[in-house]
């Protein structure tokens, strides 16, 4: 197991959003440095070759994010109209109970972080 540890780490590296423009912003570079016993060439050109894939990485982000903003738009659109619809087939406290067991089922989740709190180094 121990052989394929520094490939293991290598991968979690090179995925992690934590990685913006640098081998030395992750604060895995020591241990990355240790198990690969990486050079200051192998250092500078591991950097570019990470900042290059994240710049890839953050514009599929960017265009997931717009559609998924645009999905749940629509989505909350329509559950607006269904739920005015409902008020006009529902009395008040049948739309009372009806909330109530909506929230049971479904409560609200937390706010998502924003980009910065999520990877402070990461740049668009």
């Amino acid at each position: 197991m121990s052989k394929y540890l520094p490939t293991f780490m290598l991968g979690l590296i090179l995925s992690s959003p934590v990685l913006a423009n640098s081998v030395q912003d992750c604060p895995r570079q020591a241990d990355l440095s240790r198990h690969l016993q990486l050079n200051a060439s192998q250092t500078e050109k591991l950097e570019k070759l990470m900042a290059k894939h994240r710049a890839a990485m953050d514009k599929i982000h960017d265009q997931y994010q717009q559609t998924h903003d645009n999905e749940r738009a629509e989505v909350e659109k329509l559950r607006s109209s269904q739920r005015a619809e409902m008020a006009t087939i529902l009395n008040d406290k049948q739309m009372a109970q009806f909330d109530k067991m909506l929230k049971r089922r479904h409560p609200p989740h937390p706010p998502m972080p924003d980009a910065e709190m999520r990877a402070p180094t990461q740049t668009h």
